[in-house]
């Protein structure tokens, strides 16, 4: 059954550059738009002047541990906003059921009315944390790893930037402690740590006699180049 799974999420790592329009729960659909998500797409799309503000904060704590979201879209006439928090932790596989098959994928949902003051802490700490200047290009991102992507529509600029962990840059986030009085889903994070082994790649997890967990997400690269996420599996 874990050699099935595998293959079924592998298949739907391969496809993970469809684009997105949004946030997505049923797990297979947001497999299929991960990478377009993650970049902002649809963020980018509709950006432009006169806009609302929008922000996309997604987590990976190494991706068969734990991902978190936060979308925060600004409501108009300076009211605030609403977040939505999405975490999904390790898939237990013993807990599946006939009735909900794909409940083990599925990201714990949960919201929160922002007020005005709050908005404009934690976009203020976003700025801080150098999440508006430029990104750098090239950077790699593997899912075995701790970073952060952010994609923002602000003033009409669509803006992406990510921090790879350990880093410099990772350790100028500033932001991390207005999130996690915001955030709404009482889950703790998955905090950054040295990772004492690398992340396999799709071939050792193709080899039944190489049993390891993080098996069950294949391995994927994010790439950051040109203000723009590419996808791929890592080979």
């Amino acid at each position: 059954m874990r050699r099935q799974i595998a293959s079924l999420a592998a298949a739907a790592a391969l496809l993970a550059a469809c684009a997105s329009s949004g946030p997505v729960d049923a797990p297979v659909a947001r497999n299929l738009t991960w990478f377009s998500y993650v970049g902002g797409d649809d963020i980018r799309a509709a950006c432009a002047p006169g806009a609302g503000e929008r922000y996309r904060l997604v987590y990976n704590g190494v991706y068969g541990e734990q991902v978190r979201s936060y979308d925060v879209a600004a409501l108009p006439s300076r009211e605030g906003a609403l977040m939505e928090a999405r975490v999904r932790g390790p898939a237990e596989i013993a807990g599946i059921r006939i009735t909900a098959p794909l409940l083990p994928w599925t990201p714990t949902l949960s919201r929160r009315w922002l007020k005005q003051f709050e908005l404009e802490a934690l976009v203020g700490a976003l700025e801080t944390s150098g999440v508006f200047e430029p990104a750098p290009s090239g950077l790699m991102l593997r899912s075995g790893a701790f970073y952060w992507v952010i994609a923002a529509c602000r003033g009409g600029a669509f803006h992406l930037n990510a921090f790879l962990h350990p880093s410099p840059r990772f350790d100028r986030l500033r932001f991390l402690p207005m999130l996690s009085r915001l955030d709404p889903s009482g889950i703790a994070f998955n905090p950054p740590r040295a990772l004492d082994r690398p992340p396999p790649t799709p071939g050792q997890c193709m080899n039944r006699r190489y049993v390891r967990d993080e098996c069950l997400f294949p391995p994927f690269l994010l790439t950051l180049g040109d203000g723009r996420l590419v996808g791929g599996g890592v080979f």
